[in-house]
């Protein structure tokens, strides 16, 4: 197993000011409803470099920021948080995202603005991730557009990649990229849009999708079983039931926690453990 210090990530996509507004109550639509509102730094890949730092990985975050307030607030998180920062600035706000959760914490409505990330120049994220060390692992979220997606895997000079999908919509940028990733995370949802295909389970969708290329597949379905194939070794565990604070962030938190320890070299069946434990403390946090 690599020691600690050996485990180097470059996270790669979404960076930006959250805005989660909780309701106390069950929400009526087109009313106020009393509540609390949370502001944080988010974004997948933002999410998964905080989650991978905790565990002791030494991690730097790729993405956009405006040359703004929400930016620079940013960029002293990063550092105070020890994860190296190659974000990169635009002239357009640093992205935001505003979520609504009902009184049991789970996803109502969300908008994301993330136009600073979509402006960004390929060729920038070309110069960029040039000076990634070989033997570092890049993990990217499908916030990034093909374009920026291919522009990171043909500079990429080596190590694990590991991809995120994002949501349904965007998971269909990975088409035809899959051939080049070492691993995929998503749920069964995004599973089943890339796939074409509605009907199949989170083990058959994990087994297509084997074929186009990844050796590792993550498949995760809110409160139902969550997959694992790994090199065609088929794992599926059920969640432990949550005391549900926040959806937001808990899927990051597993992945990153899965990747960790894939990383580490540990067996598939501690990475699923360790990723399952990482989302149940999260979604048990207001934090």
């Amino acid at each position: 197993m690599p020691k600690v210090e050996d485990i180097a990530v470059w996270c790669v996509g979404g960076a930006h000011v959250d805005h989660i507004a909780r309701s106390h109550d069950r929400l009526t639509p087109g009313s106020s409803s009393p509540g609390q509102i949370q502001m944080k730094f988010g974004g997948v890949a933002n999410n998964v470099a905080r989650q991978l730092q905790r565990l002791g990985a030494e991690v730097t975050l790729v993405g956009a920021i405006g040359d703004d307030i929400a930016g620079r607030a940013l960029l002293d998180d990063l550092k105070s948080a020890t994860i190296n920062s190659a974000l990169i600035k635009q002239s357009l706000p640093t992205g935001s995202y505003l979520a609504i959760e009902n009184e049991k914490g789970e996803l109502v409505q969300a908008v994301s603005d993330l136009r600073a990330l979509g402006n960004l120049d390929p060729a920038v994220l070309t110069e960029t991730i040039a000076l990634k060390p070989a033997d570092a692992a890049l993990l990217l979220d499908s916030n990034l557009s093909v374009a920026q997606m291919v522009a990171v895997l043909n500079a990429n000079a080596g190590g694990f990649v590991a991809v995120e999908a994002v949501s349904v919509t965007k998971v269909m940028r990975l088409s035809g990229l899959l051939d080049r990733v070492d691993a995929l995370f998503c749920n069964l949802d995004e599973a089943r849009a890339l796939l074409a295909d509605i009907t199949l389970s989170s083990p058959q969708a994990a087994e297509q999708l084997a074929l186009l290329g990844p050796q590792y597949i993550s498949i995760t379905n809110g409160a139902g079983n969550a997959v694992l194939l790994a090199k065609e070794k088929l794992i599926e565990k059920m969640p432990n039931r949550a005391n549900v604070k926040t959806t937001n962030g808990a899927g990051d938190c597993y992945t990153a926690a899965v990747l960790y320890h894939l990383l580490s070299n540990a067996d598939p069946q501690s990475a699923m453990d360790a990723g399952l434990g990482a989302a149940f403390q999260r979604l048990e946090s207001r934090r």
